[in-house]
């Protein structure tokens, strides 16, 4: 089981950040100011050399903190030697997160992500609260999975044999909300809202559950299957589906399940690791990229008007799509042999401009903006080999979005890369 870390031992385990800014294109004369709250990210504590063959990967959960100036943060590690790849689900509010880590199901005394893959050891779900830097265990009979948390703070878990369930926090069992699943799912998202899951099933059908009544509507097409991305508008009206076996992309009313028409984007295009569709923040827009004979389309869908826009025609591929906070711009990752652009567009003007070319990168992703929409903050790195893969250079960076100036957070050569970003207004302490 994981130690509850105490304040005393978060004080004293504080890292300074090395910090340093790269070459700039269009470098400001006053000092840049650091983005607003706080970032809680998971990384791994080892080395991929050091992980190689043993129990790991052992994750952290940090906050990085910053100060006066950009170049100037501290990151604190909350939680320690989390194994495994655990999935980290704040509450609505952001002071507690859900998280399930490997437990030692088989009780030999090792909790091992290789134990994992044979089936023996299996993860449960636990409760860190940022109110009171503690760690509860909410599980004890290892969930299939963690859905998501509930306004009031309870969590949803999905069961082989009872199926979708609500925990209280301390583990108690809130409610039954459906039953074990007759058909494989491939997975369950659930609405920002927290007030509907979208359940696909291996089928080709999709379902939408009520997280209060437990009422269940499918959607009026059968769509859905492998290979299909899902993402909710920000404000909970709608469901935007992309199959990319089949090129065909679908709008589901959340409320009635009805699949709308829209017009035929042709083939559109996205790898696995990518949010695609992407919608606006006002969740008036929703983006997706379209293949070519000649390379690909960045294109916008306007809910009203029922409006295609074309942003973007490049010969580059389009691995991520970012909306910013005021929906005016979209930040999107262009990647080409020599290397991968960061580049910025103007949803009104359509105008691209580059921010950042790193040459040789073959691991770029754009994770998120921060609050006040100054910042974006990514991971870039080389992709490791297996012979030498504790020196293939990675690293978090912070990227303005105007000058396109890079502060490096962390270098994390050698290990993989952070994930789960989440943006705080603040620490809170007892």
């Amino acid at each position: 089981s994981t130690e509850e870390p105490t304040l005393e031992s978060v004080k004293t385990a504080v890292v300074t950040a090395t910090a340093t800014a790269t070459t700039a294109p269009l470098p400001t004369s006053t000092p840049l100011p650091p983005p607003e709250g706080q970032i809680i990210f998971l990384w791994d504590s080892e080395s991929m050399a050091e992980q190689y063959g043993a129990l790991g990967p052992f994750q952290n959960l940090y906050v990085a903190l910053p100060g006066e100036s950009i170049s100037d943060w501290q990151i604190e590690p909350l939680l320690e030697n989390l194994v495994g790849w655990p999935k980290l689900v704040p509450s609505p509010d952001k002071t507690i997160f859900a998280l399930n880590p490997l437990d030692d199901r088989n009780a030999d005394g090792d909790i091992s992500q290789e134990g994992y893959n044979r089936g023996l050891d299996w993860p449960n779900i636990h409760v860190y609260s940022l109110l009171n830097n503690s760690l509860e265990r909410v599980t004890s009979d290892y969930p299939q999975s963690l859905i998501t948390t509930l306004n009031d703070n309870q969590i949803i878990a999905n069961y082989f044999d009872q199926g979708l369930v609500v925990l209280n926090n301390n583990g108690t069992l809130a409610r039954q909300l459906a039953p074990p699943f007759a058909e494989r799912t491939e997975w369950i998202q659930p609405s920002p809202d927290r007030q509907q899951l979208a359940i696909n099933y291996e089928t080709r059908q999709l379902h939408l559950l009520d997280t209060n009544s437990g009422e269940i509507k499918q959607a009026t097409q059968d769509i859905g299957g492998m290979i299909v991305k899902a993402v909710w508008s920000p404000d909970s009206q709608w469901v935007a589906v992309a199959q990319q076996a089949t090129g065909e992309f679908f709008l589901i009313d959340a409320i009635t399940a009805e699949v709308q028409d829209v017009p035929n984007l042709g083939v559109t295009h996205y790898p696995t690791w990518s949010p695609y569709p992407a919608w606006s923040p006002d969740s008036q827009q929703v983006a997706v990229v379209q293949e070519t004979p000649e390379g690909f389309n960045l294109l916008s869908y306007h809910l009203v008007d029922k409006v295609i826009t074309v942003l973007l025609n490049t010969p580059a591929q389009v691995k991520d799509i970012i909306w910013s906070p005021d929906s005016s711009r979209i930040a999107i990752s262009l990647w080409q042999d020599e290397g991968v652009t960061l580049g910025m567009v103007n949803t009104t003007t359509s105008q691209l401009d580059t921010l950042w070319f790193v040459p040789n990168s073959r691991r770029f992703s754009i994770h998120s903006w921060s609050p006040e929409g100054q910042w974006l903050i990514a991971t870039v790195g080389e992709m490791p080999l297996f012979a030498n893969k504790n020196e293939a250079f990675s690293g978090l960076y912070l990227v303005h979005k105007d000058t396109g100036e890079t502060f490096q957070l962390l270098d994390t050569t050698g290990h993989y890369d952070p994930y789960a970003f989440t943006w705080l207004p603040a620490i809170k302490t007892p």
